[in-house]
């Protein structure tokens, strides 16, 4: 990426030919008012113009102190943040209809929260602020204290002509004292200044735009921007070169996202000089989205990962615009005003302003079958039409030291027109507990809520050397084979070898699972563990049935060497919500199958889609 100098040259070109007004441009212009209510976006505008009933009839939200230290006394998020993010909710709210209509009533709601936003204490949500004190407190930049300057600079500018002198003048205050001053003062770097995950890029990509909206000197500029660009280098290479995104989808939104706006904000600033969208391994990050839907808009879950994820209209939009290749989903899936609960400007201003009636015809809501590895991520996904449905086949390898973790070598997703039948949970409640090392306790995180074998009654560990070796990823012309060697995820001294074969039919559906197992002496607990938010009902000796709303999956096994237990434990959701996984586990009646090179046994169950009526035939 760029350095000073070459940054400098660029704002130098930005300065000739005048950047202010070109910043975000589309949220300026006469020309938005003309497809603002077209089709594809007046749904869109109304939710927003619907807020403006609600809100206008609820007093701006306190955040008291007895709600903020209720993270450090008892661990829970929810209470403060929840008040926390309805300001921000309220900010976007009539920031956006000041933009849209203009009322002079809604000029002084957006000025009331504005000046609530500066009163704020620290820009920062308690979780972010542990074992600070004092002016850490007040001064700290976290993911959200960033995002609030880049909102609150963004919003200004757009609005300054209708905003009373004072607002503006102390929003570029606080901006400048809580988000610039402490970014270019000589101290020690942010620890997210070398991170690879999502922080750094929000984190950077909100100070860049503060800068670029608040800093004029380019002399002064330049060198901020510099350390900016260093950042989101070190953000991409946490990227392998195929894109994957192991966070998850929510977490490609989030990170790519933001830094998908300041680099459009950047070209706008130096006139087209500089653009941080032109590499290759920016266009492959950016096609990850299209691969990672299953089925409408169920997503792959792996990690703190969602089952299911609305896309940014606005983010894909520009995407497609700049970078051949990236698909636009059916805009039934777009995600809509208020969903995001954190209730981010730079994603719901962009939601309108970036989304043109041309270009971005809604697509069929029918995924076509495809096949992806991504190498470098080690997850390979399998979509294929069987009797005129859609069936998906993921699974990943990879290693326990991934973004936002889960010890998950092995897990893997089936899943059926819109019904997941074997399942990724996903993300657990974000507590304080959840993010300490008490993390794998949770099942959600540990591997024993996940699809992978328990080794003489051992889970797998948690760290990178804990991972799996891919020994094939294979798509066929009728079937696809991918095959882990699962050992080394787990501390095992007599685990010689745990080898998994997946075999996946894509005319029938049928997956294949296979366990090897392979241990220098025998041990009393080896089970091929399976999870469904389904509860497995027996059918017959050796075969069980998961039964959905409209289909349901045929589980089948040997029950001359193999037998089964399931179990049920309860789980808090992302979204705080009470959910219930089903443990089924396989395990072989007998390990005395001994060689002179230890004990070897296997564990083979299948997985077989009954359609609709087919599924009766077991009632």
């Amino acid at each position: 990426m760029l350095g000073t100098i070459e940054l400098l040259h660029g704002l130098d070109m930005g300065t000739k030919e005048g950047f202010r007004e070109k910043l975000f441009l589309e949220a300026r212009t006469q020309e938005y008012r003309n497809f603002r209510d077209d089709a594809l976006n007046i749904e869109w505008v109304e939710e927003v113009r619907a807020y403006k009933n609600q809100l206008d009839k609820q007093p701006i939200t306190a955040l008291t102190y007895s709600t903020f230290k209720l993270f450090s006394e008892q661990g829970s998020r929810v209470e403060y943040e929840s008040l926390y993010f309805a300001r921000r909710l309220r900010l976007n709210a009539y920031a956006l209809l000041v933009l849209m209509d203009e009322r002079p009533e809604d000029v002084a709601s957006l000025e009331d929260i504005i000046w609530a936003i500066c009163d704020e204490y620290t820009w920062c949500v308690p979780a972010h602020l542990a074992n600070k004190t004092g002016d850490q407190l007040r001064y700290t930049i976290d993911l959200f204290a960033a995002e609030t300057g880049w909102a609150l600079s963004e919003i200004v500018e757009l609005t300054k002509s209708k905003l009373a002198p004072e607002i503006i003048e102390r929003v570029e205050r606080e901006v400048t004292a809580r988000i610039l001053e402490p970014f270019m003062e000589l101290r020690p770097m942010h620890w997210w200044e070398t991170a690879t995950n999502n922080w750094a890029s929000v984190c950077a990509s909100s100070i860049g735009a503060c800068a670029i909206y608040w800093i004029e000197d380019n002399q002064i500029l330049a060198p901020v921007l510099s350390r900016v660009v260093q950042v989101l280098r070190n953000y991409l290479s946490g990227f392998g070169e195929d894109g994957a995104c192991t966070e998850g989808l929510s977490y490609w939104k989030y990170g790519f996202g933001f830094y998908v706006a300041f680099a459009e904000l950047l070209r706008e600033r130096t006139s087209g000089v500089v653009d941080l969208l032109q590499s290759e391994k920016v266009k492959s990050i950016a096609l990850f989205q299209q691969h990672s839907y299953l089925y409408e808009n169920f997503t792959i879950s792996f990690s703190d990962g969602s089952l299911t994820s609305s896309f940014h209209a606005g983010l894909t939009s520009r995407l497609s615009e700049r970078i051949g290749q990236v698909q636009i989903p059916d805009m039934k899936y777009r995600s809509r005003f208020g969903e995001d609960h954190c209730h981010r400007w730079i994603h719901a201003a962009r939601n309108i302003f970036w989304v043109k009636p041309e270009g971005n015809k809604s697509a069929d809501s029918t995924l076509a079958p495809s096949s992806c590895y991504w190498k470098d991520a080690e997850w390979f996904v399998t979509r294929s039409q069987v009797q005129g449905h859609t069936a998906v086949f993921v699974v990943k390898s990879g290693h326990n030291d991934e973004h936002h973790n889960h010890n998950d070598v092995g897990s893997f997703i089936l899943h059926l027109d819109g019904e997941t039948f074997l399942v990724d949970a996903g993300a657990g409640e974000y507590t304080k507990d959840y993010f300490s090392s008490r993390r794998y306790e949770f099942a959600v995180a540990g591997s024993q809520g996940h699809s992978v074998p328990i080794i003489c009654g051992q889970y797998q560990q948690a760290g990178r050397e804990y991972r799996g070796e891919v020994i094939q990823a294979e798509f066929g012309e009728h079937t696809d084979r991918f095959v882990i060697e699962l050992s080394d995820a787990y501390q095992v001294d007599s685990l010689l070898e745990c080898r998994r074969t997946y075999q996946y039919e894509r005319a029938s559906g049928v997956l294949n699972c296979t366990d090897e197992y392979k241990l220098a002496e025998p041990c009393s607990d080896v089970r091929s563990r399976f999870v469904s938010f389904l509860q497995p009902v027996e059918i017959a000796t050796g075969k069980l049935l998961l039964r959905g709303e409209r289909h349901s999956v045929l589980v089948q096994y040997h029950a001359l060497t193999c037998t089964h237990m399931w179990s049920v434990t309860e789980y808090i959701d992302h979204h705080h919500d009470v959910r219930t996984l089903y443990m089924l586990d396989v395990m072989p009646r007998d390990m005395k199958n001994e060689t002179t090179e230890g004990t070897e046994f296997k564990v083979e169950v299948s997985f077989t889609p009954l359609w609709e009526h087919e599924g009766s035939r077991y009632e």
